[in-house]
């Protein structure tokens, strides 16, 4: 498979459909997404062909996940179901200046990019390092559902890296 973006989109508790969103690179901007500024807005077809736009999602919370299922940094939170366990408490390239596989974004319910970077701080491909790291991702939604501020809304990425076209 190349590499695609995805979209996971629900509330912080709850997954909605479950169908995966491939995107094209439509939008791009130079400067790329700011965390605290209105999210990059985004509309493509879902894998049953549906429309879908960042707009249709206002008032809820979505997750934003650049994916490639040949990365060894990706094999290691699919293969150990931890990126499926995130997804069930709850994935535009240019537009968002994805980097790396997986490169994880959050839009809060009233549009505003509240979280970009990596799923953890373990920068490995090593599943055995899932127990004892720092989920940004789940600390992020829990930080939303709580009602508070994201405590940090800007983390490192890491992964293997988006090739985009010319």
């Amino acid at each position: 498979m190349d590499k695609r973006s995805f979209l996971k989109a629900g509330a912080a508790a709850l997954v909605l459909g479950g169908a995966a969103l491939a995107f094209g690179t439509a939008g791009a901007t130079t400067s790329g997404p700011q965390v605290g500024s209105p999210a990059p807005a985004f509309s493509a077809k879902d894998s049953n062909g549906k429309t879908v736009s960042l707009a249709d999602l206002k008032g809820k919370t979505v997750v934003l996940e650049w994916t490639n299922n040949g990365c060894p940094f990706v094999r290691k939170h699919y293969g150990s179901g931890n990126m499926q366990k995130l997804q069930a408490d709850s994935t535009i390239a240019k537009a968002y200046q994805a980097r790396v596989t997986p490169h994880m974004y959050i839009v809060d319910p009233k549009g505003t990019l509240v979280y970009m970077g990596g799923i953890d701080d373990k920068p490995t491909a090593d599943p055995a390092d899932i127990p004892g790291a720092k989920n940004y991702v789940r600390a992020a939604l829990n930080d939303l559902k709580a009602g508070k501020p994201v405590a940090e809304a800007t983390t490192r990425a890491y992964g293997c890296t988006v090739h985009y076209a010319s």
